[in-house]
């Protein structure tokens, strides 16, 4: 999996467990919600992928190249 498809299917993740949160009649449980997410955001895999894409960025807006 490539980082930007990491990054993106973390961010589906995401959405999906905030829109369950949100769902009318869905158990309001933000505590577990929370938990959920941050757990998801704390993923090393997913911070070096974080990690690489804004290295290349950088590299990009400097006028560098980026593999």
């Amino acid at each position: 999996m490539t980082d930007q498809e990491l990054v993106l299917d973390a961010v589906k993740k995401l959405k999906l467990i905030v829109s369950e949160y949100l769902k009318p009649g869905s158990s309001k449980d933000a505590r577990k919600t929370l938990e959920i997410l941050i757990l998801l955001l704390q993923d090393q895999a997913l911070a070096d992928a974080m990690t690489q894409l804004e290295l290349q960025e950088a590299l990009r807006n400097a006028g560098g190249t980026a593999h």
